[in-house]
Parts: structure tokens; C-alpha cells; sequence
């Protein structure tokens, strides 16, 4: 399942990010994902708002659980609040 793929990826990019103190969230990254897809989308017939939405929900669920992973893991680190 691709969902699961991801989110074994993402375990790794939230402990790059720790090590890194590379903030977990990059606007303009996902927004040009989310040009992408709606282009993506609309070349095949769909609405890309639907696409737009969908990606949405996958990036805003994988960013909780990079914070929730970086709190808990970034203890010695300045706090999860440092990291967005």
C-alpha cells in the first residue's frame, strides 16, 4: 500500500530533519506538489480540487507525525516548536 510505503519513508525524513534541524514544514515544496497534482488531475479528467484535497490530507497527516515523532524523540533538542 502506498500509504505504508510512505509512511516508512517519512520515519526516516522526520529523524533527517532532527539530526538536521530542518523544519518540518516547507510551503513552497508542497505547494508546488499540489500544482502538480491538480495539473496531474486534470489531465486525466479530474477535478483537481478533489486531487488538491486528497494530497492535502496526506501531507497534513504525515506532518503531525513528524512533529509528534520529532517531540518525543527531540527531547535534548529546543522543543517541538522550534522545528515548524
Amino acid at each position: 500500500m502506498l500509504l505504508a510505503e510512505r509512511a516508512r519513508l517519512v520515519e526516516g525524513i522526520a529523524e533527517y530533519k532532527r539530526h538536521h534541524r530542518v523544519p518540518v514544514v516547507d510551503r513552497h515544496r508542497e505547494d508546488a506538489m499540489l500544482e502538480r497534482i491538480a495539473r496531474l488531475a486534470k489531465e486525466e479528467g479530474l477535478d483537481p480540487r478533489i486531487a488538491q484535497q486528497v494530497l492535502r490530507t496526506v501531507i497534513d497527516s504525515f506532518t503531525l507525525l513528524q512533529l509528534e515523532d520529532l517531540a518525543v524523540g527531540g527531547e535534548d533538542d529546543d522543543g517541538p516548536g522550534e522545528h515548524r
